[in-house]
């Protein structure tokens, strides 16, 4: 703050003096020099000069001596509770009609407009608009508390309050005695600490209330003197108004599964406002977050709630298998996996393994899982048949065979497919005319057996 002088305007009441006395309006006019540390009084009738005391007016010779008495009583209570220099005595002059009381070594130049604001509203003054109160939504402000008969009074009550919760905290001014035996503590309550909670903020001599919800508390306020232990009670009630309150009808987070349907369960709003559903369209054939939002208006404003739906891809993909399923081989036949496909283009992995050397059954599974974490499945199921097909037994040469008795026989043999030649049971007797049968056979590796046979007749010779 600046240095300058802070005039604060006239008219100290006869209740903020504590005094039956009859008076003029404006009989004081009182003066914070910012610059000088000094407060400069100035009394609007006239009284006779006097030796300068040393803390407060010499009484006895001034005609209006209780109203003195209480003015400088409160100056005195202005200095020790505002000013760095609290208890030095003033150095008081008086010329005409200007008290000029300053305190050796004070400064006033840091108070800030509470401060000068305690100040007047202590002396029961009118206030200037650039001291205003601190407040906030509030018409009605301060309560005139005072000392009276060596306790405490409180003359005028605060009125009741209607405020907006949307609107943050707000003071209410309360003049506390502070000085002599009627220096006061300060006690605060709250009927409703969930509508509304109270503290007394003694810098500024405020009652702080912290609007928490809609609704009404009543706020009461206990100055207790710690000199006579005599006490006042003053309360008023704040009624919290605002915009509506919309309270969500279930859960604020919900999941719905793809292609589920989905049923809003709604809003309401506290002061039965209609509820206007907004913000996303909930499309449950499409995954993904939806914001849902319910507004209700009053002269206020809006109030609004949200809801976020989550729609939870739970589909798996569908797989497609190539190719004949089930799949039939013959043992050690060749065999290459036709594989499958995924219908939402997912890479397909395949599982197991066939093997064609063993008959058996066996069983192949394609996996594809989508970006949602959904895995599907599908299987192709392939037999591997036993090797029932004996080897093939082709003869060599002639069959059947004439060959001349006594004369060199060479068989010529056969050729084996699919197997191996075993036994050739070969009884041709060249020295005797007779007909011969010649067996072959032959056997795969699974034990399938094939023969074949040649005929050679020993004849005479031609």
């Amino acid at each position: 703050m600046t240095a300058t002088q802070q005039p604060v305007a006239a008219n100290i009441s006869k209740r903020s003096l504590g005094t039956q006395h009859s008076y003029a309006p404006a009989l004081f006019e009182v003066t914070i020099d910012t610059t000088g540390g000094t407060m400069v009084v100035v009394l609007n009738i006239s009284v006779p000069t006097t030796t300068p005391p040393q803390d407060r007016a010499d009484l006895e010779t001034f005609s209006e001596q209780s109203i003195i008495d209480k003015l400088v009583e409160k100056l005195t209570l202005v200095r020790d509770s505002y000013l760095p220099s609290g208890g030095i005595p003033f150095l008081y002059e008086r010329n005409g009609d200007v008290f000029d009381m300053r305190i050796p070594d004070a400064t006033v130049a840091d108070l800030n407009p509470n401060e000068f604001e305690g100040i007047a509203d202590f002396l029961d003054t009118s206030v200037s608009t650039d001291l205003a109160i601190p407040q906030e939504n509030v018409t009605n402000v301060g309560s005139d508390v005072v000392d009276q008969d060596e306790d405490i009074v409180i003359n005028n009550p605060v009125e009741d309050i209607t405020s907006s919760v949307q609107n943050g905290e707000f003071k209410v001014f309360i003049n506390v005695p502070l000085s002599g035996m009627l220096r006061a503590v300060v006690t605060t309550t709250s009927s409703d600490t969930a509508v509304a909670t109270v503290v007394y903020e003694e810098s500024t001599h405020c009652l702080v209330v912290t609007p928490l919800t809609k609704g009404t508390a009543t706020i009461s306020y206990t100055l207790k003197s710690t000199g006579t232990g005599g006490s006042a009670t003053g309360e008023f009630d704040v009624t919290l108004t605002g915009q509506p309150v919309v309270t969500l009808s279930g859960d604020a987070a919900v999941s719905v599964n793809q292609n589920q349907a989905f049923s809003d369960p709604g809003a309401t709003a506290d002061g039965g406002e209609t509820v206007t559903v907004g913000g996303d369209t909930v499309d449950t054939a499409t995954p993904g977050t939806y914001t849902v939002t319910y507004t209700a208006s009053n002269f206020f404003g809006d109030g609004v709630s949200s809801r976020v739906v989550t729609v939870v891809d739970n589909i798996a993909p569908v797989i497609t298998v190539t190719g004949d399923n089930p799949t039939v081989l013959q043992q050690f036949d060749s065999f290459i996996d036709p594989g499958a496909t995924s219908n939402g283009g997912e890479a397909v992995t395949v599982s197991g393994t066939v093997d064609i050397a063993v008959s058996a059954t066996y069983t192949l599974t394609y996996t594809a899982t989508d970006a949602a974490g959904n895995t599907g499945t599908a299987t192709r199921s392939v037999e591997v048949q036993p090797d029932v097909t004996p080897p093939t037994i082709s003869i060599l040469g002639d069959n059947p065979v004439t060959h001349v008795i006594n004369t060199p026989y060479t068989d010529a043999g056969v050729l084996v497919t699919g197997g191996t030649l075993t036994n050739t049971n070969n009884p041709v007797n060249i020295a005797a005319a007779a007909s011969y049968t010649i067996t072959y056979t032959a056997e795969d590796s699974v034990g399938n057996q094939a023969t074949a046979t040649r005929t050679v007749t020993v004849v005479a010779g031609l």
